[in-house]
């Protein structure tokens, strides 16, 4: 074989690079190892590189970082983590209760406009505690939708924050805004919180809905069966009838599992990607990681409501056709939803094309898919420590600022003796107040004076 030429390293490096285009996870990688202290030679050989490849790598380290870090966005801090449902089904239940349905609804004479769907099951995304040096998700907010089998009324979406009032909503009134805003440290929806939601917003929204139809207020809300949800929850008003489905039935039948969510999440993050790409375009542009930074939970409350109303009525009422078929217009239109999600995917991918984000058609889609874990007892227990916790500190700092106060008063009535300002029973009076609040320092051992 002496004829014949072989390949040098490089050139199989060159050959290789000709055929696939190196991905941002093995820009990344490649830095991370050479950041360790690998030596660029052995980087090179172990992905069949140029030297060259790897220094041009290198000297761009800042920006594959920053696009990185920004891809990593998308899938942890803003993105609003939709309740959803992706255990393992029960096919056999999922058959069978449709049937079931029909017949509930044909006694109860339920009229399309009637039947309701809110997923009610709570669920935690198993995240990374860091990524990239930032912070986890833990600022993601959970979020619920609900909407009627005709697809007219979508109810005003839940929103559970981990924050009171963060400072992107300093001077905002909550009521004003699009979402039903409501708060926990975990950001988790519990039953005491669904039970505040049930009967102050979704009573008052379906009734006025009625009323302007001009119909009965007279209500099917569906519901999947979760073991966190009020065991009394069809008892909580005479015209509501709550009817919850099999368990391991609703990735399967749920309507708002049926594209729903699938929907809303690309369009949420279609606005997010557009801003992004006007907010970093020109010489005065931002970069990707400020506009990361400065995205706040007000923004992706806008987002909410504006992918909220993109949603059209078809697509509403096309998500029954598992469970109500007999209700639904247009039978074509759950195809519409998965070829309008497929152009919409094409479209992100060209989207961070222009943002220089090395996303493929698979990244959106797994972003897309819904699959949260169902809340543990374990994490219900941990969620009730926190909220106790947090009322306890709120209780001492209370008797702090009390205390606090009353100390200096008593500097100012020793101030006001010294000089005679005060007569015999106002000095008795106080004299026995300073002895109750003495008796409270003695006894509250965190304060100290």
């Amino acid at each position: 074989m002496l004829g014949v030429k072989h390949k040098s390293i490089g050139d199989a490096a060159g050959s290789a690079k000709k055929r696939q285009a190196i991905t941002m996870k093995t820009k990344v990688d490649i830095i991370k190892r050479v950041d360790r202290g690998e030596k660029m030679a052995d980087v090179a050989w172990s992905y069949q590189m140029n030297r060259s490849t790897i220094g041009t790598i290198l000297k761009n380290k800042d920006k594959i970082m920053e696009r990185e870090k920004f891809s990593a966005y998308c899938n942890s801090l803003h993105n609003v983590k939709v309740a959803g449902e992706a255990a393992s089904a029960d096919t056999v239940a999922a058959q069978e209760f449709p049937t079931t349905l029909r017949e509930i609804i044909e006694e109860g004479e339920f009229l399309p406009q009637q039947i309701f769907n809110m997923p009610q099951q709570t669920y935690i995304s198993k995240e990374k505690k860091s990524m990239l040096g930032f912070k986890a998700a833990k600022d993601r907010p959970t979020l619920l939708l609900g909407a009627n089998t005709e697809g007219d009324m979508k109810l005003k979406a839940l929103l559970v924050y981990h924050s009171e009032n963060p400072r992107a909503l300093k001077n905002i009134a909550k009521a004003s805004l699009p979402v039903v805003w409501n708060t926990n440290p975990k950001a988790w929806v519990t039953l005491a919180l669904y039970q505040d939601w049930f009967y102050h917003h979704f009573i008052p929204e379906v009734e006025r809905y009625c009323q302007d139809k001009n119909i009965p207020f007279h209500i099917l809300l569906l519901l999947d069966n979760a073991p966190g949800h009020p065991p009394f929850l069809d008892d909580f008003h005479p015209n509501v009838k709550v009817v919850f489905m099999p368990p391991n039935t609703t990735s399967l039948l749920q309507p708002m599992d049926q594209g729903v969510i699938g929907t809303f999440k690309k369009y949420y993050l279609h606005h997010t990607f557009h801003q992004a790409l006007k907010a970093t375009e020109g010489e005065s542009g931002m970069s990707l990681c400020n506009f990361w930074k400065s995205f706040t939970i007000y923004d992706a409350i806008k987002n909410i409501d504006a992918s909220w109303r993109e949603l059209t009525n078809s697509t509403m009422n096309g998500v029954w056709k598992k469970l109500c078929a007999m209700f639904v217009h247009d039978f074509a239109g759950f195809g519409k939803i998965q070829a309008d999600k497929h152009n919409v995917v094409k479209n992100l991918v060209r989207i961070s094309e222009k943002l220089d984000l090395a996303l493929q058609e698979d990244d959106f889609h797994e972003y897309l898919e819904v699959h949260h874990q169902e809340l543990t007892n374990e994490d219900l227990m941990e969620l009730m420590e926190l909220e106790n916790q947090k009322k306890e500190e709120e209780k001492e700092e209370k008797e702090v600022r009390f205390c606090t106060f009353v100390y200096n008063k008593f500097l100012d009535f020793n101030c006001m003796l010294s000089k005679g300002y005060l007569h015999q029973k106002m000095i008795l009076f106080f004299i026995s107040a300073v002895f109750y609040i003495h008796l409270l320092l003695i006894s509250n051992k965190r304060v100290g004076f």
